[in-house]
């Protein structure tokens, strides 16, 4: 019994493990389009572009009301070889594997066709700190409309007081 136990945690754990290595390619439309963005607000500031590289937890989402969802993705930017303003297919541009990774957070309110609301944030991956990490926690938990003392929570606290 407990041998079936340590297996199937072996399972779930590498289950889990390889939904966070999903290749670009292979990811959801909606969570390619939060990574995108965040690579477009990052590179906004560089002279060399940066590209996704890999996820480093699974993708976090709930389904809102009125065809909306909550994105929370936390990924690795590469710096490539090319020039950001040269660049004209990004996913052609090859890693440097010298240069630091780009430690990401990107949280979005989606709509069907666009971003509501956004946070992203980008530290460089050795620089991350406990205090940088619960910042990017709180930043994300005000987004969602589903933490402690949201506008829906609210809302739905307003109506039972009726």
């Amino acid at each position: 019994m407990k041998s079936l136990l340590a297996l199937l945690f072996c399972i779930g754990a590498l289950a889990a493990s390889t939904a966070a290595q999903l290749p670009y390619e292979q990811l959801p439309e909606q969570h390619r389009k939060a990574i995108d963005r965040t690579v477009e607000d990052f590179n906004s500031n560089q002279r060399k572009a940066f590209r996704f590289y890999e996820l480093i937890d699974p993708v976090k989402e709930t389904e809102l009301p009125f065809d909306r969802s909550y994105l929370n993705l936390h990924f690795i930017l590469k710096e490539t070889g090319c020039l950001q303003k040269s660049v004209k297919n990004l996913h052609q541009c090859r890693f440097l594997d010298s240069k630091p990774r780009m430690d990401c957070i990107g949280c979005f309110i989606a709509g069907s066709d666009h971003f509501e609301e956004e946070f992203i944030d980008c530290v460089q991956r050795n620089q991350v700190t406990k205090e940088i990490q619960n910042k990017r926690d709180e930043e994300c938990d005000k987004l969602h409309p589903y933490h402690l003392g949201g506008t829906i929570a609210l809302a739905s606290r307003q109506e039972s007081e009726r």
